[in-house]
């Protein structure tokens, strides 16, 4: 015990021990607002008339391309993602007309011969950015191939292809 006596009193004499003193710290709260992003679906994906077995190709650069279009704050990070059928319905039966591959272009103010070149992939995020001037329209343009089959069943067939587009927050 007169050893602790002895370290305390030498901790005291050498001013170790020090008061508690209240602290205080400030912090920001900042916010960027931006405007709602605005799609617009401008063209379907139009196969037309495809013959049994022989596959039904439509490029993304083609006219019968399908569009998507939309724009938002300026040089805002946006997350792109799309939602690709593997396959279309026959609209008066249960059968179905396989699609084997898409092709695609995107980017600001991009035209069906101008823009990214790029493979779409269903579910995958594509992040870019809209243009500096705040009213370029972002425009994606997406092409595939149908592979119907030498027995096809005839008729009409459909899909349906979904865009998600969000701001990242960066």
């Amino acid at each position: 015990m007169k050893t602790l006596n002895t370290l305390i009193v030498s901790a005291l004499a050498a001013g170790v021990v020090t008061t508690v003193e209240a602290q205080t710290a400030s912090v920001n709260a900042t916010a960027r607002v931006l405007v709602p992003i605005v799609v617009v679906t401008t063209e379907d994906l139009r196969f037309g008339v495809v013959i049994q077995g022989v596959n039904g190709v439509v490029a993304a650069d083609d006219a019968a391309s399908a569009q998507f279009e939309f724009r938002g704050s300026a040089s805002a990070e946006i997350d792109i993602v799309l939602t690709l059928p593997i396959e279309l319905d026959e609209i008066a039966g249960p059968d179905v007309m396989p699609i084997g591959t898409w092709t695609g272009r995107r980017g600001v103010n991009a035209t069906r011969g101008a823009g990214t070149v790029f493979t779409p992939v269903n579910a995958a995020s594509i992040i870019d950015n809209f243009g500096a001037a705040g009213g370029d329209w972002y425009r994606i343009f997406l092409g595939a191939t149908v592979v119907p089959g030498a027995a096809q069943t005839t008729g009409d067939y459909t899909g349906q292809i979904d865009l998600l587009v969000s701001y990242t927050g960066n």
